[in-house]
């Protein structure tokens, strides 16, 4: 080691340790970071190299060894999702189902009718037609993201219309009001 290199890290090793510490947030590895730049330093940084052209080298270098590493951590922490990986996982508990799927569809029916026209059309394409956000975008001339939005607000409005959400009654049925749709199908029964 020159007597040279061993002046440039007197002279920066705690300003490039207090990057360091920003950089990582945490001791160890700054301190780390500090000694890998200054080994590569002392195997690759130019002779000639003026003390400020110097000082901004190993800024450089720090900086993209810090990234390196970042990119390798990332890399490692990432799985591929194989069978056996995918059986591993707990299943999802039946329970968790939205509360209208156990509703009759007819009463799902009557409360889509009860919705504002276009709310309406969306929910009759996606969920009796089948369609999906793009194919109903097209078929009713709109965006896509227009599409999700109504279905978003039909299905707030059919959770209001349908379920009973004041507090200690949560799941309840709510009594649809007698229409020409609804005056044809029984009564709706409690969930709970």
């Amino acid at each position: 080691m020159s007597a040279s290199f061993d002046a440039l890290v007197r002279c920066h090793r705690a300003v490039l340790y207090r990057r360091a510490l920003r950089l990582t947030g945490n001791e160890t590895d700054a301190a780390d970071l500090v000694q890998d730049t200054l080994e590569r330093a002392m195997r690759r940084l130019p002779s000639d190299l003026s003390e400020p052209d110097a000082c901004a080298w190993l800024h450089a270098t720090m900086r993209n060894l810090f990234f390196d590493r970042r990119r390798a951590y990332e890399h490692r922490c990432r799985t591929d999702l194989t069978e056996e990986a995918l059986s591993s996982l707990p299943s999802p508990d039946p329970e968790e189902q939205p509360e209208w799927c156990s509703l009759p569809v007819e009463t799902l029916r009557d409360g889509i009718e009860q919705l504002e026209r276009p709310l309406r059309e969306v929910m009759m394409l996606k969920f009796e037609v089948g369609l999906s956000q793009m194919e109903i975008a097209g078929r009713l001339n709109i965006p896509p993201a227009t599409v999700g939005t109504r279905v978003f607000r039909a299905k707030k409005k059919l959770r209001i219309l349908l379920f009973d959400k004041t507090p200690g009654r949560r799941g309840k049925l709510r009594e649809v009001p007698e229409t020409p749709m609804t005056s044809a199908i029984r009564p709706a029964v409690e969930l709970t």
